[in-house]
């Protein structure tokens, strides 16, 4: 008997291959119709995934994302890794005699605390005593900063969130002020530290009009648009400056008539002429420091800027 089953079982098999194979057109269409294909599982699953975590939470994590830093004409780049997208962007500004690459070396902690991109141009400041350098440098520095924070996006690899918080000291505290005057609406917030002149954020003075760097009132030849004054409105201003940093000396004159002279004074004068056409400021001025960048000082400008995302 066993003999005879095992004589009989290959002719069983082939039996039962030659039925599914007549079959298997049938069972293909059947399993065609009644259930989508793996790739068509996989992608429906993972695109309503996505749109359930965008509509919940904005940020898309991106897990293990590298730290970064990189150098693209003069701007040096400092991307913290494994944090979320869109990233928030701190335009670092240096003071006079600095660099880019000094500037973002010096952030990258608070950056990587923070999950901030930190984006800091080398900029060849001229004389800030005279009110053509500072024209002529603004006119080439300013869009050049804006044309960068558009590429931005494609060199990082990741999204950036517009607009961008503004810091700047001493000579870059002047250059984070013209920036927020030229393109407001890139500006959700501005710290300024230590500057020792100011752009007033209106065309006139007591009747007379306030041609650039002392006002915005021919800010279109210069930097190539009007200034917009609701949108300015909306940037809050952050001043910091050192109580004893009040020696006129270390101050151009030709500012004197608008902003008082010294670097205490200026800094209250401004932030009046920032609430006179409707912004707001604030100033702080920090005690027993001259005309330096103290731990203080950034971490309170900080601090200040993260409250504006």
């Amino acid at each position: 008997w066993s003999s005879t089953v095992r004589a009989r079982s290959p002719l069983k098999a082939r039996r039962l291959a030659i039925l599914l194979i007549l079959a298997a057109p049938v069972l293909a269409s059947w399993v065609t119709a009644e259930r989508p294909a793996q790739s068509e599982i996989d992608r429906a699953t993972t695109e309503g995934e996505a749109s359930l975590q965008v509509a919940e939470d904005p940020l898309v994590t991106v897990a293990g994302w590298p730290e970064r830093e990189f150098g693209v004409d003069q701007f040096s780049v400092y991307v913290p890794g494994g944090h979320s997208e869109p990233r928030a962007v701190l335009v670092a500004l240096h003071g006079m005699g600095g660099s880019g690459a000094e500037v973002r070396a010096s952030f990258e902690a608070a950056a990587q605390q923070r999950g901030w991109i930190v984006v800091a141009p080398t900029f060849s400041y001229g004389s800030w005593w005279d009110p053509a350098t500072v024209t002529d440098e603004a006119a080439q520095q300013l869009p050049q900063l804006a044309q960068f924070l558009d590429r931005l996006p494609e060199l990082a690899g990741l999204r950036s969130r517009p607009p961008v918080l503004v810091y700047g000291f001493s000579r870059g505290g002047q250059t984070a002020n013209r920036f927020a005057l030229a393109f407001p609406r890139r500006v959700a917030g501005m710290a300024i530290l230590s500057a020792g002149t100011y752009t007033l954020p209106s065309e006139t003075s007591e009747g007379q009009l306030l041609r650039f760097p002392f006002g915005v009132s021919d800010l279109e030849q210069v930097v190539g648009s009007r200034f917009d004054l609701p949108a300015f409105r909306s940037v809050p201003v952050w001043i910091g400056v050192g109580q004893e940093d009040r020696n006129p000396a270390e101050t151009p004159r030709q500012w004197d008539s608008y902003l008082g002279a010294g670097r205490v004074e200026r800094a209250e004068r401004f932030a009046a002429w920032v609430q006179k056409v409707g912004g707001t400021a604030e100033v702080h001025a920090f005690p027993g420091v001259g005309h330096e960048e103290t731990t203080a000082e950034r971490r309170s400008a900080l601090d200040f800027l993260a409250a504006r995302l």
